[in-house]
């Protein structure tokens, strides 16, 4: 006969952690990792998602506080679907404990079934784990994508804490994304797991458990799993687990059973690839390696690539960052996993590769110097004429090209890269004989160099001499001042790497810039933000919204603009823009 058990019967508490570091209500840094700790007690939530980028260069996972939130391939392509709630987002991958004898119900993670529980979610780099105790059940999962193939692992460790003994029924649910190029996923069940497609995708999907039976592989549609109303998924909270169906839900389970004090270990993987063969081929290699092994690969990477540089700051905080987590997210969110709780296009694939880079060249030199050819490359390639680029691109992203270039040459002292040949031919596409090929002959190429010069020295200028913002979405349509002053700048750092006379070329039009910048970008107490196409001018004192901007006055200091002028811009900075309360400085106001 089942009969309830009082709250205090259950454990609740989590393993005593060490003081943390930094902590703000919510969670801190562990002092020796320095990885992130957040503890949530029963009911308590984040005020926002705090997620954890779990990736390699061909899959993902997106790890928030409350579970997994979403599995993206190649980067992009999404294999389960986005949350729909975007403050306290449930993922379509979760991991459930059944408890038939005691008619429990819960999930391992924050959501969806997890909120009375007590909960710690540690980041760390390449790796999230969950671990929640209750029930007389503490379960830890660790949370990683392999360090080469597009599988990502999820290592379930329980214990049983309880008493008596437990018989328990893990169960791993999977909703792939609703469409794929506008056709529905399929799911089937194949050996101890399931597989996903779609037609006219490339590619094909898969999860299994790794080193255990399935007890139950069941494949239904959204509807039958969730049920009509509730928040726990109505083919699990019923007595029987509904019959198997065609649908787009993959449900694998398994029975647990554990003793007092006994411990069990699970290892759920998710997958991607180009066929069947090589999926299954992936599976079978981890099971003869072992995820453990694959784990202790993935911390190995991260801590030598995270290592080859350190900053010793009197600010211990400043120092995680800098020798941690922002080298961190550089190479797992803005090289591998540019994944997002909503819809996310890249405007410009030159602006999304070259905005992250600076960052890499003290550590990783090599991929700069790839990163600079390849985007110059990909962008010449769809248009090899010079001359139409401008207006097939946003100006602020071409004009990184030459900028970037030049600051990896001063840093590095690799000039080699200016004499590099580019794979695209110098023709325009609408001449006859234009090819579009990479074996065109060294005659038919022009050098990085070359292609620099091209582009600041091709600037399409407005009325007023300056140049214009073209169709970028990031900037008011017309004449931007901002934007000539960082053609300033950029035309200083490439002139040490021409010729005499190609660098007098371009310090001329640096100093014909610097004067037009003063005589038609002032406005009497700081610097405009430029001209819309009527002619308006955007950034004025006269501007009812946005008449002080922040950009052109920290880059008219950068850029070497009047110094008297400067000073008079920066003293406005103060006194309209920073906040002194909030310790935060505006981009601009009185706002839009």
């Amino acid at each position: 006969v089942y009969q309830q058990k009082s709250p205090v019967a259950w454990r609740l508490s989590l393993p005593a952690l060490p003081e943390l570091l930094l902590t703000n209500g919510y969670g801190g840094f562990t002092p020796e990792e320095g990885n992130y700790v957040i503890t949530l007690p029963p009911g308590r939530q984040t005020p926002a998602p705090w997620c954890n980028p779990l990736g390699n260069n061909r899959f993902g996972t997106l790890a928030g506080e409350s579970g997994l939130l979403l599995i993206t391939a190649e980067n992009q392509m999404p294999l389960t679907r986005r949350p729909r709630d975007t403050v306290t987002p449930c993922g379509s991958e979760n991991f459930f404990l059944r408890d038939e004898n005691h008619r429990l119900l819960w999930s391992l993670t924050r959501q969806p079934l997890g909120c009375h529980l007590a909960v710690r979610v540690t980041h760390a780099p390449g790796e999230t784990v969950y671990e929640s105790s209750g029930y007389g059940i503490y379960s830890r999962m660790h949370c990683f994508t392999d360090l080469n193939d597009p599988l990502g692992l999820r290592v379930i460790h329980l214990r049983n804490e309880d008493t008596t003994e437990r018989i328990l029924t893990f169960c791993h649910s999977l909703m792939p994304e609703g469409s794929a190029h506008g056709q529905p996923y399929r799911v089937a069940r194949a050996g101890n797991g399931f597989l996903m497609d779609a037609p006219g995708l490339e590619g094909i999907y898969g999860s299994c458990l790794i080193d255990q039976d399935a007890s139950i592989l069941s494949v239904m549609s959204a509807g039958t799993f969730h049920g009509l109303w509730g928040v726990a998924p109505a083919a699990l909270s019923s007595g029987e687990m509904p019959a198997a169906e065609e649908g787009n839900v993959a449900l694998l389970c398994t029975t647990v059973q554990l003793k007092p004090g006994e411990s069990r270990t699970l290892v759920c993987a998710v997958g991607y690839g180009e066929k069947r063969s090589a999926l299954n081929g992936m599976f079978r290699q981890l099971q003869n390696d072992g995820a453990t092994r694959r784990l202790h690969r993935v911390k190995q990477y991260w801590e030598h690539r995270l290592s080859s540089l350190q900053f010793d700051l009197p600010d211990q905080g400043l120092c995680l960052l800098l020798n941690r987590w922002l080298p961190y997210q550089i190479r797992a969110v803005r090289q591998w996993l540019p994944a997002r709780l909503y819809p996310y296009k890249p405007e410009s694939g030159i602006r999304d590769c070259l905005e992250r880079i600076p960052a890499l060249q003290h550590t990783e030199p090599g991929y700069v110097r790839e990163s600079l050819i390849y985007c110059t490359c990909s962008k010449a390639r769809k248009n090899p004429s010079a001359g139409n680029l401008q207006a097939a691109y946003p100006i602020g992203d071409l004009l990184l090209l030459p900028w970037m270039t030049a600051l990896y040459v001063q840093e590095t002292d690799d000039r080699s890269i200016l004499e590099e040949l580019l794979p695209f031919p110098q023709s325009s596409p609408d001449r006859p004989d234009a090819q579009e090929n990479t074996a065109a002959s060294e005659s038919d190429r022009e050098t990085l160099q070359a292609f620099c010069l091209k582009l600041l020295l091709q600037m399409p200028e407005g009325a007023h001499g300056l140049p214009e913002t073209g169709s970028s979405p990031r900037f008011f349509p017309g004449e931007s001042v901002w934007l000539g002053m960082f053609l300033c700048e950029s035309l200083r750092r490439f002139a040490p790497l021409c010729s005499p006379a190609e660098a007098e070329q371009l310090l001329e039009k640096r100093l014909r810039l610097l004067q037009l910048i003063d005589r038609c970008g002032w406005d009497g107490s700081w610097y405009l933000g430029g001209w819309h196409t009527d002619g308006t001018p955007a950034g004025s004192r006269e501007a009812q919204e946005g008449s002080i901007s922040l950009l052109p006055q920290v880059w008219a200091v950068v850029c070497g603009a009047s110094r008297d002028r400067c000073q008079s811009a920066m003293e406005n900075v103060w006194r309209l823009l920073y906040q002194k309360n909030a310790g935060l400085l505006r981009l601009f106001t009185p706002p839009f």
